[in-house]
């Protein structure tokens, strides 16, 4: 254990003694100075409160006052003796009674005590007693239960168990005897204890307490005498404990402990004379520590509204009580937060916050800023900082520097701020948002003395890191880096459309004003002391943009249906007016064996998506008619409709009007003069009126549109006089500029609709076509005058973006659909004519496919027929053979054979290819021009199944897994790879955990085949032997001279030692690289660590970590 452990509590202590210190502090308002008398009476109550039954009998002694009684009766006797109030709050009046029910008992005796007047009930047997108050149970079980009725006391004997259930919370407490006050809950366990779950870092540890006596306190201050505590399930002799003469737990998160010491089995390791854990915290929090270049600092975050975010402390073992926020409010006292008992309540803005920031560090200055989040309204960041240029010299930071001479001095930062230089740097950023629903008006704005300002001012802790601090910890923190850009927006959105289909959306979904900076750093700053302060760089705006705007307008402009419709109410229950009787919706009759048919009561005016969206909804409108419920297998869909029409229309006007500023000449701060180099406007718009005709109860729908975009790009010269580009920046604007009408049409014929095995039989036709166009003739253009012309009905493959037509017929008499598809691309695209047939029979499926393309103008290409059959058995046993014929040379191009067989797989591919021929210079070559039909590439599989393997009842878990895969080239066989994997996972219970995976590969398994080391003239190799070769691990050239070879290997052992774990992870893989005389060799690459771990101080831990040429030790 290393020394900085030892260390461990004296630094707590050193740090939280201001803590003890401020808590002793009297409230604001009090004097300023008090006597020792005044101090002892505002103390007493406490003492007298927190004392023990056997310290109030001792002190009643002392002081020669009576000392029978319980406990509540000698504290009374000390405040009255010394005329103190107690500290608690008065008692409020219970709205509940108590309430005793003793649920079993083998025997019961009732005796008085004449001498004291005092009634006695006597339980014992197997005795459960439960006692309500409100919403508390407790819950006692023992041997025997002596109820005091007089003093409302109760004392369980043998083997006792004690519950205190609460509505979120159960405490079980164990010992040999109890005593307590049914009044005030107020008892005493001898010779008891508990346990409590705590988790760290995801990991759950069960706590044990014991104690000679714990007492629990009306005010449930909880006391320890002569406790102990750990996580070690070895009762007797546990690996670590701490024991302490006293443990006070005074409220959830705030406790203390005295005369404690840490064993590590029976030897002493640590000693603790006093430690307390305030659970009230300071109103701001201090954080320090210690960076390589901005030296120590100390950095505080005080909370005018919020708190922050809590995280775990890094101390786990000293975490004896958790404490939950929900149920306390913070109340700021003298320089702490104080908790308020108040019901748990979740605010709406429980995430809001404002922080005040101020920040110290040796060497490079100070910060002060204030941070709020008020989100969606408004959030924002800033702050002034005052700092100086830190120096690198060789490996260390310095905020001095020397000219030459021996006097060193610190170089202060300045900055400029509307033009003057002042001596602070600054940054400041906010976004909000004003206005919700239907208009909303949002901004982002943001500005910095520097790019450095937030890297060196913003990395801010809210908590002292002491894990990082003792080295615990090496976890790298997340940094805020330099801010060499930003923005600033100002974006508008509204929502202006009416309830009206015609304009079912007005909006504009956005209008925005944008400018973009960015960073230069100064020319000829490349020597200390200039090239170390911050204001090197300087911000410059590049362009804005003002305004850019979109406009969407949307809606229908008809809409009819032949179909019956409802009221359009939304309520569709039948109301009674004047002078008439309500009446249920007619039923119409309908064929025998078909149901009855329900009119449909949608509204008139829902939408097309809604209509097809309920199609197959039935009646779900009818349920305030109280008609009878159908029955599901009487269900009939609603009438069609015979004609329906939709016509809509979908408007999207926009303009962005950019000003690019002329910043490349801008070398300092001073040049920025925000002289524009150029505007670029650009007004574009995307206009459809597009119409759904439905006809024939569905059987033919027609959508059709026209779609209407334009585009318009200028610029314009800015205040500078020479742009070198301008003429080439004029003419991409014309190119820009165009306009173009389309139409686009999709036809869909469902002819066998009413057939319920054809109805997904279709005929399509689509087309999209630009048939009217405004572009540049950049033949006859020229800068200063751009020739426009129309394009009208010219029917090329330049304006015909889609033509098509397509067919199909399906059968599908259950699950599976045969069908049937023909599909042609017609010109004036390139033309091709398709199509496809799948067919079952019975286990069989078959696919044939072909098709014939325009490959250029006039001249046509047959594509090879592919026919597929695959056979299925279950799922893990298949069979398929896919073939494909050149159909114009009446020759078999291709055959692709697959099986799947549980775990194995194969594909063996033939095909017409050249031949080839092997050459020692050359390598592999093609001979003749023609093809022959060869065997081209096999394929292997084999994965095995990870089945675990259970053995001695369960204790030890085993699993293996093995993939290997076989890939070669038959033509070229020289290209093969035999890949293995192995993976073994061992498991036994509480004692280890292990794993191993290696990667093997093989690129040579040609040479275990005579014929195909007789061709490249090579000896032949025993693939047993090359195998075995490869596990001689004691012959070098054994290993070197096998085709097996090891591409990674990785190991991970866990080992179980109780209260730690010892890890070893290994990992190892070779590497090829090239060596000083230009050879290429192999070099084996390994990395392992070695990692213990303490489960119960998780921060106890150390780490070995190397490779092949060197380590290093972290505690």
């Amino acid at each position: 254990m290393t020394c900085k452990y030892i260390f461990l509590p004296l630094l707590i202590l050193l740090c939280l003694s201001d803590t003890l210190y401020s808590q002793a502090e009297v409230d604001s308002n009090s004097e300023p100075e008090h006597s020792s008398s005044s101090l002892l009476q505002e103390t007493l109550p406490r003492d007298i409160e927190t004392a023990s039954y056997y310290e109030l009998v001792a002190w009643c002694r002392k002081l020669e006052l009576d000392d029978s009684g319980n406990r509540k009766t000698l504290q009374q006797r000390l405040f009255a003796y010394f005329q103190v109030e107690p500290p608690r709050e008065e008692a409020k009046t219970r709205e509940e009674r108590r309430s005793l029910e003793i649920k079993s008992a083998g025997e019961s005796e009732y005796f008085t005590i004449e001498e004291i007047e005092e009634d006695y009930i006597i339980l014992r047997g197997g005795v459960e007693v439960e006692l309500r108050d409100k919403n508390v149970l407790h819950r006692i079980k023992a041997e025997k239960i002596i109820l005091n009725q007089s003093a409302n006391i109760i004392t369980a004997q043998g083997g006792v168990e004690y519950v205190l259930e609460r509505e979120d919370s159960t405490e079980v407490f164990r010992g040999e005897s109890l005593t307590f006050d049914i009044e005030t809950w107020e008892g005493v366990f001898f010779h008891g204890g508990t346990e409590t779950e705590r988790e760290f870092k995801g990991e759950k540890t069960l706590f044990h307490f014991s104690g000679d006596a714990i007492s629990r306190l009306e005010n449930d201050t909880i006391i320890l005498e002569r406790g102990t505590i750990t996580s070690c399930d070895f009762e007797k002799d546990p690996h670590y404990q701490i024991k302490a003469k006293k443990i006070w737990v005074l409220a959830p998160g705030e406790w203390a402990i005295q005369n404690a010491v840490l064993y590590i089995g029976r030897v002493p390791m640590l000693y603790f004379p006093f430690f307390f854990h305030p659970g009230d915290e300071f109103f701001f929090h201090p954080a320090i520590g210690y960076r390589d270049r901005e030296g120590n600092f100390l950095q505080t975050t005080t909370y005018l509204i919020g708190k922050k975010e809590r995280k775990q402390s890094p101390f786990s073992f000293l975490s004896l009580t958790q404490e939950d926020d929900q149920e306390y409010t913070r109340k700021i006292e003298g320089l702490f937060l104080r908790k308020q008992k108040s019901e748990a309540k979740t605010q709406e803005n429980e995430n809001w916050f404002l922080k005040v920031m101020l920040d110290i560090y040796s060497r490079l200055g100070a910060m002060a800023g204030l941070h709020g989040d008020f989100s969606p309204h408004i959030t924002f960041k800033g702050g002034v900082g005052r700092s100086r240029s830190l120096f690198l010299i060789d490996t260390l930071y310095t905020p001095y520097w020397s000219e030459g001479g021996s006097e060193y001095r610190s170089y202060w930062n300045d900055s400029r701020l509307f033009g003057l230089e002042i001596p602070l740097r600054w940054g400041m950023e906010t976004s909000w948002q004003i206005g919700e629903g239907k208009f909303t008006l949002s901004g982002l704005f943001e500005y910095y003395s520097d790019p450095y300002f937030t890297s060196d001012f913003y990395n801010r802790a809210e908590n002292i890191d002491w894990s990082r601090m003792l080295g615990m910890d090496e976890e790298e923190e997340s940094l805020i880096s330099e801010k060499w850009n930003f923005t600033w927006e100002l974006n508008a959105k509204g929502d202006l459309a009416p309830d009206n289909p015609l304009f079912s959306t007005v909006s504009l979904p956005y209008l925005k004003s944008k400018v973009f900076w960015q960073s230069r750093e100064l020319q000829n700053i490349d020597t200390y002391p200039l090239s170390a302060d911050p204001g090197r760089h300087f911000y410059y705006p590049v362009s804005m943009q003002a305004p850019s705007a979109e406009i969407h307008v949307a809606g229908k402009i008809l809409e009819m249906s032949s179909s019956k419709k409802g009221s359009p109410a939304e309520n569709t229950k039948t109301e009674k007016t004047e002078g008439e009787e309500a009446t249920l919706p007619e039923v119409e009759d309908q064929d025998p064996g078909k149901g009855y048919l329900i009119p449909d009561f949608r509204p008139a005016g829902g939408s097309m998506a809604e209509t097809l969206s309920e199609e197959f909804a039935g009646t779900a409108m009818l349920e305030d008619l109280r008609l009878t419920e159908a029955k599901k297998d009487l269900y009939v869909q609603p009438e069609r409709e015979n004609l329906s029409l939709v016509l809509s229309y979908d408007l999207r006007p926009g303009i962005i009007v950019e000003n690019t500023l002329n910043s490349e000449n801008w070398q300092t701060p001073e040049d920025v003069d925000y002289e524009s180099r150029y505007t670029t406007m650009v007004a574009s718009d995307t206009t459809t009126l597009d119409y759904k005709l439905n006809m024939q109860e569905g059987w033919i729908t027609l959508n059709q549109g026209l779609a209407f975009s334009a585009t318009y790009q200028t610029r314009y010269r800015g205040t500078s006089e020479t742009i070198d580009n301008w003429e080439d920046l004029v003419m991409s604007d014309y190119q820009q500029t165009r306009s173009d009408l389309a139409t686009t049409m999709l036809v869909s014929f469902y002819p066998l609709m009413d057939s319920p095995d054809f109805k997904y039989s279709f005929l399509t036709y689509k087309l999209n076509w630009i048939f009217f166009s405004t572009i540049l003739n950049e033949g006859l253009s020229a800068y200063g005058s751009p020739v426009y012309y129309n394009r009208t009905g010219e029917w090329n493959s330049d304006t015909v973006k889609e033509h098509n037509a397509q067919g199909r017929f399906e059968y599908r008499p259950l699950e599976r659909a045969h069908t049937l598809t023909l599909g042609a691309q017609l010109p004036p695209l390139l033309a091709s004519i398709s199509g496809e047939l799948i067919f079952y029979l019975w286990i069989l499926k078959n696919r044939i496919n072909s098709a014939y393309k325009e490959v250029s103008q006039d001249n046509w290409e047959l594509q090879p027929l592919v026919v597929e059959e695959s056979l299925e058995i279950g799922e893990e046993v298949s069979i398929s053979e896919e073939l494909r014929f050149d159909l114009e040379r009446s020759l078999l191009k291709k055959s692709i054979s697959t099986v799947n067989l549980w775990n194995f797989n194969a594909s063996f591919t033939a095909e017409r290819l050249l031949p080839v021929e092997w050459s020692m210079v050359n390598g592999w070559q093609e001979q003749g021009g023609t093809e022959e039909f060869m065997a081209s590439n096999i394929q292997l599989g084999y994965t095995s199944d990870a089945e675990p393997l259970f053995l001695w009842k369960n204790r030890i878990w085993l699993e293996s897994n093995m993939n290997t895969s076989l890939n070669m080239n038959l033509r070229r066989f020289t290209e093969n790879s035999l890949d293995f994997t192995f993976k073994v996972d061992l498991f036994i219970y509480k004692f280890l955990e292990f794993s191993f995976s290696s990667i093997h590969t093989n690129n040579l398994t040609h040479r275990y085949f005579p014929a195909f080391t007789r061709e490249l003239d090579i000896p032949w190799m025993n693939p047993i032997t090359d195998l075995l070769r490869s596990f001689n691990f004691w012959n070098i050239d054994d290993r070197y001279s096998s085709a097996f070879k090891l591409k990674n290997i990785a190991l991970k052992a866990i080992h179980h030692l109780h209260d730690w774990d010892l890890s070893f992870i290994y990992e190892g893989k070779p590497i090829l690289f090239t060596d000083l005389s230009g050879d290429l060799k192999y070099r084996w690459d390994s990395t392992f660590s070695i990692f213990l771990q303490w489960i119960a101080i998780p921060e106890m831990k150390s780490t070995v970590r190397g490779d092949g040429s060197r380590f290093y030790v972290r505690g």
